[in-house]
């Protein structure tokens, strides 16, 4: 399992930073790849909600080193829509959005 978070639309994840990417590719039909990085090691959760604030997939969660990491959103089950992807941690939160498509 990989930790989750979130940075605005232009930041890109690496090593040292706390930052969420963005998912690739977005929009999407069945999966994504989804990078954060963590700038402390700890626990941290990447999480996916709709859009009415329910958790609908857990992407990664336990304890991390610091450092860059990939998780998969897997939207084959999911309605078609728009959803947040939440990266937390002692750092903090961040969030992107992602649309899945049908």
């Amino acid at each position: 399992l990989l930790p989750a978070g979130a940075v605005s639309v232009d930041e890109t994840p690496e090593a040292g930073r706390f930052a969420l990417g963005a998912p690739s590719p977005n929009p999407l039909t069945a999966t994504a790849r989804v990078a954060f990085s963590l700038d402390a090691a700890g626990p941290a959760t990447v999480a996916l909600y709709d859009v009415l604030g329910r958790q609908v997939a857990t992407l990664a969660d336990g304890e991390f080193a610091a450092g860059r990491f990939d998780a998969d959103l897997d939207a084959r089950g999911l309605a078609a829509g728009a959803y947040i992807v939440r990266l937390e941690s002692a750092s903090g939160v961040r969030t992107r959005t992602v649309t899945v498509l049908r």
